[in-house]
């Protein structure tokens, strides 16, 4: 992510106009859509890397956002302690899916009046949509280590379907990031 964060923003001289070309550009590039079907999980997975990275310069911020996870990354394992593989990978993924529903669904409604109020200022959508989205990317690549590395997992189904949802959660994600910079045509 942090190579297309330097692509989106190569240096501080950088308007906000080339950014927002830099990341059409970017997702033209690499949208699943244009791939064939058997490289499509693997764009997916670029696409949502750049929409984090797009995020990220958005926030005015040139690393990705801190969030507090269940887990601590090391390398691609998550320390999900279990005798079958394929179900630790399962397991962190589900919990960072978990996790980035909460985030973006939950996170923003904060209490008023005894009444939930869903804060929808830019900062917070960009916030909250990035720090989500890291979730999304770190679920989305566990999946497909169960798909690719344990082929024959009872996991595998499961993990297929939870990959087509996160697909579905990043064209959410493109749609608000359009919204947010005003590049949206309905």
């Amino acid at each position: 992510m942090k190579n297309f964060i330097r692509i989106l923003k190569p240096d501080n001289s950088s308007t906000e106009d080339d950014i927002k070309k830099r990341y059409r550009d970017l997702v033209k590039q690499n949208h699943p859509d244009i791939f064939p079907e058997e490289k499509r999980r693997e764009q997916n997975l670029i696409l949502m890397e750049i929409n984090e990275a797009y995020l990220c310069v958005l926030g005015n911020n040139n690393e990705p956002v801190e969030t507090v996870s269940v887990y601590t990354v090391t390398d691609e394992l998550f320390p999900v302690k279990h005798n079958d593989p394929a179900y630790a990978y399962y397991k962190s993924a589900t919990e960072h899916l978990n996790r980035g529903n909460y985030i973006f669904n939950w996170s923003r409604y904060t209490p008023k009046n005894h009444k939930y109020h869903f804060d929808v200022r830019k900062g917070s959508l960009i916030k909250t949509a990035s720090e989500a989205l890291e979730h999304y990317t770190m679920a989305y690549s566990s999946f497909m280590k169960v798909c690719s590395s344990y082929p024959e997992s009872i996991w595998v189904a499961d993990s297929i379907e939870k990959l087509n949802l996160i697909e579905k959660l990043n064209d959410r994600y493109t749609e608000i990031i359009e919204r947010l910079t005003g590049n949206y045509k309905a």
